[in-house]
């Protein structure tokens, strides 16, 4: 079976935080937000959030579909799923139902993956390549 990558940038973001730009605090965005400078808090949104190789991040990043490709110290909470790309550099925890690593991505942390049962938790670290 092949799997296919599912386009995850939205065509329309709601909110870029552009490089050289920084937020402090607890940020929430409704639909897509790209962020590509630097974050400490707690950031949410309700569509895709995507994290640019250019972005320093330190906050909890909550959102149905989390995309990282940049620097990321926190946990990530994803309804759909977590993506790392290969320049992603991630520590901290993640819970979502599907968790996708490209080559090259490095990960520091522990992943749970809600069940019907309850919560099913592993310890990894990871470098992909």
């Amino acid at each position: 079976m092949r799997w296919k990558r599912r386009d995850t940038a939205a065509p329309h973001p709601t909110a870029i935080i552009t490089e050289g730009s920084e937020l402090d605090g607890k940020s929430s965005f409704n639909g897509t937000v790209i962020l590509n400078g630097r974050a400490k808090g707690d950031v949410h949104a309700t569509g895709t959030l995507i994290v640019g190789e250019s972005a320093f991040i330190e906050a909890q990043l909550r959102a149905p579909v989390i995309v990282i490709a940049g620097h990321v110290v926190g946990n990530l909470t994803a309804t759909e799923r977590v993506e790392f790309r290969r320049s992603a550099h991630v520590v901290g925890d993640l819970e979502a139902p599907v968790f996708v690593i490209e080559a090259g991505a490095v990960f520091e942390g522990r992943t749970t993956r809600p069940t019907p049962e309850g919560p099913e938790k592993s310890d990894s670290t990871l470098s992909a390549g």
